[in-house]
């Protein structure tokens, strides 16, 4: 049961890397945003977890497995949503951040 659960936040953490690129065209136009600000967006995700990552790694040792994946599971889930209720650029790119 375990690893079904560790498999599924999985799969709900890499959902993240793709949504933007599917919704890009319905956003980029009820956000009036360019291809570049598309462009930058989509990759905030992968810039925050190469940035964030090493520092991530030394965490995860002394607050544990568990305690480590509900707090990032947790914030995929408030950055999901603040990026579903985003009405501007900079809302949005936040919440990319969080996720």
């Amino acid at each position: 049961m375990r690893i079904l659960l560790y498999y599924l936040c999985g799969v709900f953490a890499a959902a993240q890397l793709g949504k933007l690129a599917a919704l890009s065209p319905p956003i980029a136009r009820e956000l009036q945003l360019g291809l570049a600000a598309m462009a930058a967006l989509t990759s905030l995700l992968e810039v925050c977890g190469a940035t964030l990552g090493g520092v991530a790694g030394r965490w995860l040792p002394r607050v544990g497995l568990r305690s480590s994946l509900s707090v990032a599971v947790l914030a995929l889930a408030i950055g999901a949503a603040a990026s579903a209720f985003a009405q501007d650029l900079v809302t949005l790119a936040l919440a990319r951040l969080v996720e």
